[in-house]
Formats: C-alpha cells, structure tokens, sequence
C-alpha cells in the first residue's frame, strides 16, 4: 500500500467513528490484502483519533477465533483507548456501541517498561515485569455493517472491534495460581451464561502477554510501565443488549461488574 492509499482507508473508518455509522468496507482500492498492511492503517486511524493509548488488547487468541478471521497461526493485536477504558464497577448507559459483544480476560499492569531493543523476551523477564493482574471485560464493536464477512485485514485496521474495556480490582498474589485452569464464570442479568477458564486462550494469558512484547519489539515498539494489556476471552463471545447487567466471576480473584 501507498503512504495515501493506508491514509485514505483510515480516514474512512475514522469518519465512521466521529459520524456514528456503520460502513461496508473502506473504498476498494485501499482495502488492506495483508496483516501489514492492516497494522499500518491501524496506526494511521490512532494517530487520527488523537486518544491517548491505556494499553492493548490482543486477539484471535482461540484456534475458533483464528479460522473465524481467517488468521492460521498468529494473535492479532490493537491499542485500548484511553476514552473506552473504565474501572470496575463501571456504567456504561451513555456510552455508544453498535454492538455488546462481552469477553472475560485476564489483564496485566506492567510496573516496568519492556522495550524493543531488550527483545527477545522470555515468560520469566514478562511476568517480572507485571505489577499486578486484573480481572477484566473486554467490549467488543464494529464499524463495519457485516464484522464477520470482511476478514483478518479489515478488522485489524478498525483497531480489531475495539469498543470498551474494563478493568478490575488490583490482584498481586497470582503468580502461584495456574491461570490456564482458573475458571471463569460470565452472567448476565443474573443468569449464568458462559464459563471457561484462561486455558481458552492459546499458550494461555501470560503466553500471550509474552508474544505480544515480542511482536511490539519486532515493529520496533515496546510496551511501557502502566499500560494494560488484555489477553483474550476465556468464555468466548456473548453478545448483551440495552439494559443489561453483567458479571463476570473470577472466583478467589473477583469479579467484574458493568452495566449497558
């Protein structure tokens, strides 16, 4: 792609965003064919949004996930915005979305920086550096009329579905827990409606917390002390309605509250 054509495409999903509509695609000729060329208009629509950066958000975490988009062997990644990031118990009644698509993850709060010249690191170097875990509830949206037909590329370019984020209660004692088994209970308006456990995500929360420092270093960018990262759904997607209470269950760990 031209230095144009990647700023055409993100200018298109950009004004979707401030007008508040959904969009077919972005204009055929600068529509992303590769995983790249993705990650270069989804930079360019950050530097338009102009939002300060919370942290991250990684996705296609499940092998499910992976062939639903497309994507054979790799995570995808894109930033959590400050303005979309709340903390428990978070009322989330005036916030617009097209879409309520609910994820319980695991999150982390880096107290160090990992940066790009120190890759390649290991899971011992990026758990040191975790200050602390959280349990959370990621929200996904889309502005595009049909999320699930447009494939890998374009969803990478719209910030892969960002649509919310909310973090729990600080948790410091959690390095001696197995999180690929802890389990993980999703109810909404009281009715329990999903479980899983940290195992749903491929190489588990802190696998993936590792990928993403090495994959940030790769492009010549690095995570830093307070930004959050969040590791993939544990309970697959349920999608929630107007009015909606939800909670999500992290037994000895939490819970996570929200309301639509």
């Amino acid at each position: 792609m031209t230095p144009q054509t990647i700023d055409e495409a993100a200018r298109a999903l950009f004004a979707a965003r401030a007008n508040r509509v959904r969009i077919r695609n972005v204009p055929d000729d600068c529509q992303a064919s590769s995983i790249d060329d993705a990650y270069q208009i989804q930079d360019r629509l950050i530097d338009l949004i102009g939002q300060q950066v919370y942290g991250w958000k990684i996705g296609a975490t499940s092998q499910k996930a992976r062939d639903f988009v497309g994507i054979k062997d790799a995570s995808l990644r894109a930033r959590l915005l400050a303005d979309n990031c709340f903390e428990h118990p978070a009322d989330l009644r005036d916030h617009f979305f097209f879409m309520r698509a609910v994820e319980c993850e695991f999150a982390f709060t880096l107290g160090v920086d990992l940066p790009a010249g120190e890759a390649p690191y290991d899971q011992e170097t990026v758990v040191a550096s975790v200050d602390s875990m959280h349990p959370a509830i990621e929200i996904s949206d889309s502005r595009y009329l049909d999320w699930t037909s447009v494939g890998g590329p374009a969803l990478v370019a719209d910030n892969c579905n960002d649509g919310a984020f909310v973090r729990g209660a600080k948790v410091e004692q959690w390095r001696n827990t197995d999180l690929n088994s802890h389990a993980v209970t999703l109810f909404v308006n009281d009715e329990h409606v999903a479980s899983g456990s940290g195992g749903e995500v491929i190489t588990g929360p802190l696998g993936v917390l590792v990928w993403l420092a090495n994959e940030l270093a790769v492009r010549g960018m690095g995570l830093h002390a307070g930004q959050v990262v969040t590791t993939g759904s544990c309970t697959g997607v349920v999608v929630a309605q107007p009015g909606d209470r939800i909670r999500a269950d992290f037994g000895k760990f939490g819970k996570v509250e929200l309301c639509f």
